[in-house]
């Protein structure tokens, strides 16, 4: 049962669990994301919470649902992405109580922007955060929120998501569009760290955790090699066959974006050591791989 699964890396995941999985998604608005998700049950949120005993019995439970964070940051919408991540983990906990389940397995979204920023730091899944702001608060409200379906008896994994590559949504189209007339470049400073991953390496993490009994707490999702924005602009051109000149200044993204402009402006090297140490291997460990392979299919 997937909760979130009509986003970009929902609608993604699900489509990759349909091949070995009966896949459920609950969804505020389900009518609206069947015909994009033809072969996934749709389930409405109001179903899922005001019937929770007529419903199939799931013992996978993937939540990646909450506010974009892709939009204005405004005091009340700040507000919003806070709740709407802390919302559907009480849901989530209401129907599993409603139903009386203490075994499975939840994995639970969360973010490396617990860890802050650092131009010189490297984080690892125990590590302390540094430099911290809005979305270190939000991702630890979010994980510590999840403890109380840790608390009912299930394996609870925590997935700090990095900035996740694909073609179908995220940053990664944005990056790559200025290329395209030959205006692209770093943004900011160009100095700041990316902790990417591929969107299939992302999909196959999730499923490897899930099916590893003993992973479980915090792990991050991220490549083993993180790297700077200059590096990941250089690579971009490299393989369109595009100058990487056009450097976009720190003052006009944070006149465009606010303060969601730190986003991308601030960065923090993180190493998913977790995933390293249990024997998960990437398909695409280097960005230049993860890059070319992505850029290969829409040019």
């Amino acid at each position: 049962m997937v909760f979130g699964g009509t986003g970009f890396l929902g609608k993604a995941l699900v489509q990759e669990l349909a091949s070995k999985h009966r896949v459920f998604v609950v969804s505020r608005k389900p009518s609206e994301h069947q015909a994009e998700l033809p072969n996934i049950e749709m389930i409405s949120l109001h179903d899922f919470i005001s019937y929770p005993n007529k419903l199939p019995t799931c013992h996978i439970y993937i939540n990646l649902a909450g506010a974009s964070i892709s939009k204005r940051w405004s005091v009340a919408y700040k507000r919003k992405i806070l709740e709407s991540r802390l919302e559907m983990v009480d849901f989530l906990t209401q129907y599993l109580v409603a139903r009386s389940q203490h075994e499975g397995v939840l994995l639970q979204a969360s973010a490396i922007g617990f860890y802050g920023t650092s131009l010189n730091d490297t984080f690892e899944e125990s590590s302390s955060p540094k430099n911290v702001g809005f979305l270190h608060e939000v991702v630890s409200k979010w994980e510590e929120k999840s403890s109380q379906i840790e608390q009912l008896g299930l394996r609870v994994i925590r997935a700090r998501l990095g900035v996740v590559f694909g073609n179908d949504g995220g940053v990664f189209p944005t990056l790559v569009h200025p290329y395209r007339y030959y205006l692209g470049g770093p943004l900011g400073t160009g100095d700041q760290w990316v902790s990417w991953i591929h969107i299939k390496d992302t999909l196959r993490m999730f499923s490897w955790a899930i099916d590893h009994p003993t992973i479980q707490g915090i792990i991050n999702v991220t490549a083993p090699y993180p790297v700077h924005m200059n590096d990941l602009a250089r690579e971009i051109a490299t393989c369109l066959q595009r100058p990487s000149w056009v450097k976009i200044p720190p003052f006009l993204l944070h006149a465009l974006l606010g303060e969601r402009a730190n986003l991308v402006l601030e960065g923090q090297r993180v190493i998913p050591d977790k995933a390293i140490k249990n024997g998960f291997s990437f398909l695409y460990p280097t960005v230049q791989s993860a890059v070319c392979d992505l850029l290969k299919r829409t040019f």
